[in-house]
């Protein structure tokens, strides 16, 4: 069969990596757009955009602002404990290689200070990154306006200046509301089954191993930081009580990944 078109939106530190991965084996070469991030992204028109079937990134919902189309939704969402600890992680090891565009916004000036892991439990660093998995799916941004300019914010940084007109209550229905759109909403932790409902929709069969894209010594997925040692119980407190909303939207996300499986069992049992 011809997969749809598609719009994986790859939240940071979600297995997102290992998943377009898959996702591109579907498609024909050069229909994959091939930018992941904004700073990127910018540089494009909507024609440009356009041409394409496959798209996946750090984009959040409102990529679907550029698109003239109807397409396909992914995401996959995990603990957001876990999140946020692998995301600390990958900062801490990685700015320096990436000259510290990796969440410039705030790393530069946490460098000179202190470190850029006790910078992330505080402001306004925590600002940015807390409930990102909720701001992502709940801020819509019309992005059209800022392709092309000089604006120099990354996405988190506007998904946050975007969502301080409106509550974190409402971004976080909303977000709810977009789950309820996809094709596919996955775990993190429950990447093999999750993995199957985005084969199932883009024709292809199963992988015979999983895909393990990005992954070092301490990134895998299936990896518990905050069982680590690397992480003091007062810290891991501290993530956990600023990703309050992305407790809500994990559980709901996983509510919904049940029914989706489900669904599956029902065409398939209905099938034989």
């Amino acid at each position: 069969m011809t997969p749809p078109d598609v719009y994986f939106a790859h939240i940071p530190k979600t297995a997102g990596s290992s998943l377009s991965s898959f996702i591109r084996t579907a498609y024909e070469p050069g229909a994959c757009m091939p930018v992941y991030e904004w700073r990127d992204l910018k540089h494009f028109t909507p024609e440009a955009i356009a041409k394409y079937r496959c798209y996946n990134g750090h984009f959040g919902a409102s990529f679907l602002s550029l698109l003239d189309r109807d397409v396909s939704t992914i995401t996959f969402l995990r603990d957001p404990v876990e999140r946020s600890l692998s995301h600390v992680k990958y900062a801490t090891q990685h700015h320096r290689r990436h000259r510290l565009r990796y969440l410039q916004w705030t790393i530069r000036m946490a460098l000179a200070r202190t470190t850029v892991r006790d910078e992330w439990i505080k402001p306004p660093l925590r600002d940015v990154v807390s409930d990102l998995q909720t701001r992502s799916l709940g801020v819509d941004i019309d992005l059209r306006p800022l392709l092309g300019t000089t604006d120099p914010r990354d996405l988190e940084f506007l998904f946050h200046d975007a969502q301080q007109s409106t509550s974190m209550d409402a971004v976080l229905e909303q977000a709810k509301r977009r789950l309820d759109t996809m094709s596919v909403v996955g775990i993190v932790e429950r990447f093999s089954e999750s993995l199957q409902l985005v084969a199932d929709l883009l024709g292809v069969p199963m992988p015979d191993r999983l895909p393990r894209e990005n992954v070092s010594s301490g990134h895998a997925v299936d990896v518990r930081h905050r069982d680590s040692g690397e992480f003091s119980a007062e810290y891991i407190g501290i993530i956990e009580s600023t990703n309050r909303y992305d407790q809500e939207l994990y559980a709901y996300a996983n509510q919904l990944l049940d029914k989706q499986l489900a669904a599956r069992d029902l065409v398939l049992t209905s099938a034989q």
